[in-house]
């Protein structure tokens, strides 16, 4: 075996781990998600997790409301900000939970 690929194939295992990590942390957010029902509930989970991004932490909650795709219509645009404002207000109110 060369040395060449014992590298290689190290750093493709470091890489992998990388991404099971990651997953792994995603999957427990998501678990801790499911229990929140306030928004303070919720911005704990996220702070408790070091995830400030708007977008990651909407991603998440997309994630955990199982949502495939979302389509915006209005010509304004938006922050992101608002944007998780707005996912926040629909995870809180719930009703996604009977379609999941």
């Amino acid at each position: 075996m060369s040395k060449f690929y014992i590298i290689r194939k190290k750093k493709k295992d470091k890489a992998m781990s990388q991404v099971l990590e990651t997953f792994n942390k995603v999957s427990s957010i998501i678990k801790e998600l499911l229990y929140c029902t306030e928004k303070e509930d919720i911005e704990k989970v996220f702070s408790n997790n070091n995830i400030n991004d708007f977008s990651d932490r909407i991603n998440i909650l997309r994630k955990t409301m199982k949502v495939e795709q979302v389509f915006y219509t209005g010509k304004k645009k938006i922050t992101l900000e608002d944007e998780y404002q707005y996912e926040l207000d629909i995870f809180v109110e719930g009703s996604w939970r009977l379609l999941a």
